[in-house]
């Protein structure tokens, strides 16, 4: 898409703490994390942000979405 700059927000503190945080945290543990981690290095800046559940309502509702049509095709 050639997004150079992004900002991912979320509604969960711990996830966001262990995607910042400089050491590994059992990141096997942790797949999504990992691969956070190794997507960020892709963006020229990328912000991390928390975000309250009822900030994130739109989020949300894309990924209901998403995951809804994944279902569809099963």
């Amino acid at each position: 898409m050639g997004f150079m700059q992004v900002i991912l927000a979320s509604d969960s503190k711990m996830p966001m703490k262990n995607i910042t945080s400089p050491g590994e945290d059992n990141l096997e543990k942790r797949p999504v994390t990992s691969d956070v981690k190794a997507s960020v290095r892709n963006f020229s800046n990328c912000r991390f942000e928390y975000t309250m559940r009822q900030g994130n309502s739109l989020a949300h509702a894309l990924v209901e979405e998403a995951i809804r049509r994944l279902e569809d095709c099963f």
